[in-house]
């Protein structure tokens, strides 16, 4: 998909990592309409606790697939922005539908599912290709106006690059990904002062070690920050702010500091936190920097020759009399191996080998069961 996109376009008069950075920003922006838009509308039994398989109707495109595959290998923040950000997420918990995907991968989508996408988010099944011109609109978080401003630019200032830098039509707020960090920083914060005991911040809801919700820290935390803010009325956390992340650590570090928080160990806690808001998005995740280090592992595999037809050809029977693959057994084996370990040795920073943890980390509900 990355060369494809990459060659659509001619080299001399753009750049092709431009093209593909804009295509991903769409990607995560469609990711986002589908999640809030379309999923959870087909009739199913599915619950946070227990999510149903999904239907074929409910299948995205394959770029939305593939921002959502990048998520689930980040099952922590997944699970935690499911909990925080939109419960939705929690209901595409049960597994990703890999086998469905591979076999369909190269068939052309049934007019249902491109219906189905289409209607619920109002975009298009197959994303445009790259067009100069092509713009979005945004809502300016000072004053609520919207702005239309462009995906790329040729002096590197659009929207889906990293110097987007565009003044609001109306205010004096200069919209950029460090300005919309900030504002989903001073909402979280207001929802924070509204209820500190329900609402947290990104990143503080669940326990490091074993990933389950543990909101006594958060509660501690809410408590120091909220007195470091005492002077400002919730509606005034951007101002608090100075719509700048140096500002917003000076304020979070005062948080932690406060005598009334009793956090010991705050500096990863606030490095993770500060990273979790410098994305441009309302996720806690930066998915166009992720699915770009997904592709260092593609490109791993695929020296190792895994992505060539009969790499892994069923040679051996399972007990039930299917036939296997005897070296992906050998990763299932090692992958249990590697569970064995950590439980033997908690306080140990261990890393499995480069397969055997990926598959599983797709099924995001069964992992986090299964943590200790």
């Amino acid at each position: 998909m990355r060369e494809d996109i990459r060659a659509s376009v001619d080299a001399t008069m753009v750049n092709p990592d431009d093209v593909w950075d804009v295509f991903l920003a769409k990607a995560v922006r469609r990711f986002e309409l589908w999640v809030k838009e379309a999923v959870g509308f087909t009739p199913r039994d599915a619950t946070e606790e227990r999510p149903a398989p999904f239907q074929e109707v409910e299948i995205p495109p394959l770029d939305v697939i593939m921002i959502w595959h990048t998520y689930l290998l980040n099952p922590r923040i997944y699970y935690e922005d499911g909990l925080r950000i939109n419960k939705a997420l929690l209901l595409l918990r049960a597994g990703f539908p890999l086998h469905y995907i591979a076999s369909t991968a190269l068939q052309l989508p049934t007019p249902t599912r491109i219906n189905y996408f289409e209607t619920h988010t109002g975009e298009p099944f197959h994303q445009p290709p790259f067009e100069e011109i092509a713009s979005t609109l945004l809502r300016c978080p000072g004053c609520q106006e919207e702005n239309t401003v462009l995906w790329y630019k040729r002096d590197e200032t659009g929207y889906a690059q990293h110097g987007f830098n565009s003044p609001c039509s109306k205010c004096s707020v200069c919209l950029s990904h460090e300005t919309f960090g900030v504002a989903k920083m001073a909402r979280d914060l207001a929802k924070v002062h509204e209820d500190p005991q329900s609402n947290t911040m990104a990143t503080l809801l669940l326990r490091s070690r074993t990933g389950r919700p543990y909101p006594t820290f958060a509660r501690e935390w809410n408590l120091g920050v909220l007195q470091s803010l005492e002077s400002f009325k919730p509606e005034e956390y951007t101002k608090a702010l100075e719509w700048n992340f140096e500002t917003s650590l000076r304020v979070l570090t005062a948080g932690f500091n406060n005598p009334a928080n009793s956090v010991v160990s705050y500096r990863n806690a606030i490095k993770r936190l500060m990273k979790a808001y410098n994305t441009r998005t309302s996720l806690s995740i930066d998915l166009i920097a992720a699915v770009k280090r997904q592709f260092k592992f593609v490109n791993k595999i695929a020296g190792f020759g895994w992505l060539d037809e009969g790499a892994f050809p069923a040679d051996s029977k399972a007990n039930d009399g299917k036939e296997e693959s005897r070296a992906l057994r050998r990763c299932v084996t090692q992958y249990h191996a590697f569970l064995d370990l950590m439980t033997a040795h908690p306080k140990k920073f261990l890393v499995p080998t480069l397969v055997s943890r990926y598959r599983y980390r797709l099924f995001s509900a069964f992992y986090n069961t299964m943590l200790p």
